[in-house]
């Protein structure tokens, strides 16, 4: 499933794009979308478009408590739609953080200021999955200790060739070569210095 976001007056994008692509990937959520907006009719066209292709839309920043900030574009923007809207809040920190829903049209707030702990991760994932009926596949680690030791168990099953120790075949095999070429070198003086003789006594008988 697809989702779109929205930046409203925001200085954080692609710290706070990538931190939201990685909580919803276990979700099987994939971003399709990303603009920004700064001003309440840029943000009122960009989310009107944005629900015209998706079903799930993430409008992060603009909480600044003022006549044009996030909370009070959305409630004129979604009084005219509609339906019931039902309000959810994920997050009681510091950071503002709710899900409106209309029907099967889900609209995230996030506070630019939000941090992605593992517990809002996990709370904003379940929640997606039970709204669009998504599985949420489990990433569980696997510690270091777990690791060695199944990598030590594969190692143990494998035939392992032994190393011939320094000093013994390869050694042996050059100094068998070297002792032969010796050898032949000894030969070829041995012939050379008999022609070079022969050459010599018919010089002398010749002459």
């Amino acid at each position: 499933m697809k989702y779109e976001i929205i930046f409203y007056r925001s200085g954080k994008t692609a710290g706070l794009q990538n931190d939201l692509d990685s909580a919803l990937s276990p979700a099987s959520l994939e971003l399709d979308n990303a603009c920004a907006a700064i001003s309440p009719k840029e943000l009122s066209e960009e989310l009107s478009a944005a629900l015209k292709r998706t079903k799930l839309v993430f409008i992060i920043g603009g909480f600044d408590d003022s006549s044009e900030s996030t909370d009070m574009i959305l409630k004129k923007i979604l009084r005219s739609r509609n339906g019931s809207i039902q309000t959810k809040s994920f997050f009681n920190g510091s950071s503002n953080c709710s899900a409106k829903t209309i029907g099967q049209q889900t609209i995230i707030l996030l506070s630019d200021d939000i941090v992605f702990t593992e517990e809002f991760r996990n709370k904003l994932s379940v929640f997606l999955a039970e709204q669009y009926d998504l599985n949420i596949r489990n990433e569980s680690s696997v510690s270091t200790d777990d690791t060695v030791k199944e990598l030590d168990r594969e190692m143990s099953s494998i035939n392992r060739v032994k190393v011939a120790s320094k000093g013994s075949t390869a050694e042996k095999r050059n100094k068998k070569k070297l002792n032969a070429l010796k050898i032949c070198i000894f030969i070829l003086l041995l012939l050379a210095a008999a022609q070079l003789s022969a050459a010599a006594y018919l010089y002398f008988t010749q002459m």
